[in-house]
């Protein structure tokens, strides 16, 4: 990259907020499953609990697909499946990752809410809400130009191993915000309902994935639900009342994680993510 293109660079981010590097994420797992739509039967969806939770790299063939991205909603995770659920015509598995912060949480109505412009970007996907700022398209086009060469690897299946440091205030300032949006009651869990007609619609087979987290992370969870006045027992209620034409593997409280297998109190080590995803493929046989 060019100084110029540099110093254009430097301001857009500082600017407007958006960045190079989180583009890239979005633009390479769509050339990924663009480029293994006919292999694909397994897909999942969902945010960092996915992303960093499930292995498709353990899948042969390049017969899995993670398209699971950090502070994916429901309503993303959804317009994804539409997206490609008949572009990935052999696709017969969809597993939606479902956390404590599922029911309530909105993309565009968080500190994350530019994420929203590198969908509508990448992948076409309308907003869901009018945005607060005009499309960034002479930015975000700059920011497509930059990654124009972006390196997707051979067998690339949207699996990328990632460990970051722990950090104490922001594990509790995380758990606060994930029960608050717990308890939203604006609906969000309504886009399970929809992926599963949609997946019946396609002959294809829904389940949702609630991942494991930390002991710490549920002894916080506990803490601060008493302490605002909601039931902790009561985090997943909404999803569990309209189980219908899809399966639920609940892994929030199994005894086959461990302290060892995080690398924070929510988000699992790539030693734990096989782990899971083995006992996820075991499901299927």
């Amino acid at each position: 990259m060019n100084f110029l293109n540099k110093l254009k660079l430097k301001q857009i981010e500082k600017k407007h907020k958006i960045n190079k590097n989180e583009f890239s994420i979005y633009k390479l797992k769509k050339i990924g499953i663009e480029r293994n739509k006919d292999s694909i039967i397994h897909l999942f969806l969902g945010s960092s609990h996915g992303m960093l939770g499930i292995n498709t790299n353990f899948y042969k063939n390049c017969t899995a697909y993670n398209l699971c991205i950090g502070s994916q909603d429901l309503y993303y995770s959804y317009e994804l499946y539409k997206k490609y659920a008949d572009i990935c015509h052999n696709l017969e598995y969809v597993y939606l990752t479902y956390s404590v912060f599922s029911a309530g949480y909105e993309l565009q109505k968080t500190i994350n809410s530019r994420f929203a412009y590198y969908y509508k970007k990448v992948f076409d996907i309308n907003f869901k809400y009018k945005p607060h700022k005009t499309f960034l398209e002479k930015e975000l086009n700059f920011l497509d130009k930059l990654t124009n060469d972006i390196y997707c690897p051979k067998g690339y299946t949207g699996y990328q191993e990632s460990i970051s440091p722990f950090n104490y205030d922001v594990a509790i300032k995380d758990v606060k915000s994930h029960l608050k949006h717990a308890f939203r009651n604006n609906g969000q869990e309504n886009f399970v309902k929809e992926f599963a007609q949609l997946a019946k619609q396609k002959g294809h087979k829904l389940i949702v994935i609630i991942p494991p987290h930390s002991y710490e992370y549920k002894y916080y969870c506990k803490k601060i639900a008493n302490d605002i006045g909601v039931k902790y027992t009561d985090i997943f209620d909404s999803l569990y009342n309209q189980v219908n034409d899809f399966k639920i593997l609940n892994f929030f409280n199994n005894n086959n994680f461990n302290n060892e297998d995080f690398m924070d109190w929510e988000h699992l080590l790539p030693s734990g993510c096989l782990k899971l995803t083995k006992i996820i493929l075991d499901e299927e046989l």
